[in-house]
């Protein structure tokens, strides 16, 4: 009795399934749908493969490897260091016409105007100058000049010692430069058919690091232009709210300070108590040639004494 009730179980599921199976292969739907289920089947095991080739792929690494990788971005750096000697050499020299075309004051200041020309004192407080050290300026232009050539994730603002011949420049944030393995080429195909055939990045596995930094041979006058500009601010210290008995008198008190030094040479002319200095500098060398000229004013505010009154 039981093996009659097994044997019409066999029966209904076999023939259930010739139904299950007839619905498909009869059945316009049951076609059309196994017509688009093969495709899908296709790409998700081409899918499966894609992704253990990869994994196989990632693993098979030697230190060769990366030891190529680590002597590439060496090379890349040591290039880019070439390239910012270039860079800098280029940018000093403008730089220095940045400063003269700003006449001698940082970026973006301005203490006023006498005629043309830009005042190197505050107008109120004349013992007050609103030009700090011309070093300092010159810095402030030749980071900027330096950083319109460096690539996007190379700028960074620079630490300079300038020398009669030379400029040094340290940077204040590093070179960072992330170390990836060589392109692994992945392949896989299915049923005779190529899936996939194309190259995979490998991951970044370190990070290569370099404080950039640089000397260039530059002969400038820029010590000179600086005993220049602390002589004008002990002028404008000394000479101020003193009492005198004619502007020729304050003239005189100015002409304790020298004003020329090495290659810097300066024409100074008076109206009463403003004064006008018009500079020129000849900073070329046997290679290039670079003059830069400028002019500043600065006004001493003065009483006429008192037996003269």
């Amino acid at each position: 009795m039981k093996n009659r009730k097994l044997s019409h179980s066999r029966k209904g599921s076999e023939n259930s399934l010739r139904k299950f199976s007839g619905l498909f292969l009869c059945s316009k739907k049951g076609i059309e749908y196994l017509t688009l289920m093969i495709p899908v089947l296709m790409i998700v095991t081409g899918f499966l493969i894609y992704e253990v080739m990869i994994k196989v792929n990632a693993q098979d690494l030697t230190m060769g490897e990366y030891s190529a990788a680590l002597l590439n971005i060496n090379d890349q750096a040591s290039k880019d260091l070439l390239s910012l000697d270039f860079i800098v050499e280029k940018a000093a020299r403008n730089a220095l016409y940045r400063l003269a075309q700003n006449n001698g004051l940082p970026l973006g200041t301005s203490c006023g105007t006498a005629k043309d020309y830009k005042l190197w004192n505050d107008e109120k407080n004349s013992k007050k100058m609103c030009t700090k050290s011309i070093h300092e300026n010159y810095a402030e232009y030749l980071n900027i000049e330096i950083n319109k050539y460096l690539p996007e994730d190379k700028k960074t603002n620079f630490e300079f010692y300038i020398t009669d011949d030379s400029i040094h420049g340290v940077a204040l944030e590093n070179w960072n430069y992330p170390l990836f393995l060589p392109e692994k080429k992945v392949s896989a195909t299915f049923m005779g058919i190529t899936v996939f055939d194309e190259k995979v990045g490998s991951p970044k596995f370190g990070e290569y690091t370099i404080k950039p930094s640089f000397k260039v041979d530059f002969p400038n006058e820029l010590n000179n232009l600086e005993k220049l500009r602390t002589n004008i601010e002990k002028m404008a210290i000394f000479c101020s709210d003193r009492e005198y008995k004619t502007t020729e008198s304050l003239e005189n008190c100015t002409e304790q300070f020298p004003l020329e030094f090495g290659k810097v040479s300066v024409q100074k002319s008076r109206s009463n108590n403003i004064f006008y200095f018009d500079v020129n500098s000849d900073m070329s060398s046997l290679n290039e040639e670079i003059k830069i000229n400028f002019k500043f004013a600065i006004q001493i505010p003065w009483t006429k004494s008192e037996d003269e009154k």
